[in-house]
């Protein structure tokens, strides 16, 4: 993500490593484009500021021309509550104050005690481009640092046209080609088991002839006297 330039008071660039270290963790977010969308209010410069405890915040085109009418938001805590705006308007926060910058493309917000902070504490406003022209990036953690006069940044955007993407097309994989079906596996052929030859009949038994009876014995004659 590009960061924005950063300028000291006396108008010396800085990175991002001396911002935090001076203001803070100062935090930016940067805006997604929705689809169908080309422009975008990036934030592209904060400037090291004292005196006036008046946050000013500077809106440019491509060309660096001012943007006069454009609507810019400022939150803090328990600011009053932000109407509803149309797409492609960026709602970053429900709370806040508005308004639209002026031929020069400024606007200031006056800041206040509850605005002064001391570190590790984070400033606790933040502002971002509220406009139907397109959505905004966000900068938060602002405020004046405590001890100061007034010490704090300003911000400025500019209206971008961001050109579209190309959209891949996705690589769809193609399946892996089927091996060749192999034959179905034929199936044994069982024999069936030799039909039983039919049972013969019993032979029959042979009819053994009673033996007849023997005759009853006889008396013993008598012998003669």
């Amino acid at each position: 993500m590009d960061k924005p330039q950063v300028f000291d008071y006396e108008g010396r660039e800085r990175d991002w490593d001396w911002l935090v270290s001076t203001f803070g963790a100062v935090r930016m977010e940067h805006v997604k484009l929705p689809e169908g969308v080309n422009k975008v209010f990036r934030l592209v410069k904060l400037q090291d500021t004292q005196g006036a405890g008046v946050q000013v915040v500077h809106v440019v085109d491509e060309e660096g021309n001012p943007l006069e009418g454009v609507r810019v938001a400022r939150y803090w805590p328990d600011a009053p509550e932000l109407p509803a705006w149309p797409r492609p308007t960026s709602m970053w926060r429900r709370r806040g104050v508005y308004g639209e910058t002026n031929v020069n493309g400024d606007i200031g917000f006056g800041m206040g005690a509850g605005d002064y902070y001391y570190e590790p504490r984070l400033g606790a406003s933040a502002v971002w481009v509220a406009d139907e022209r397109g959505p905004s990036d966000l900068i938060t953690g602002l405020g004046m640092v405590g001890g100061t006069p007034h010490r704090h940044l300003d911000v400025h955007f500019q209206l971008q046209e961001i050109e579209s993407e190309p959209v891949e097309e996705p690589v769809v994989a193609e399946p892996a080609p089927f091996p060749p079906a192999e034959p179905p596996e034929e199936e044994p052929v069982v024999a069936e088991p030799a039909p039983f030859p039919p049972a013969e009949p019993p032979a029959e038994q042979p009819v053994v002839a009673e033996p007849a009876p023997f005759p009853p014995a006889e008396p013993p004659a008598e012998q003669p006297v």
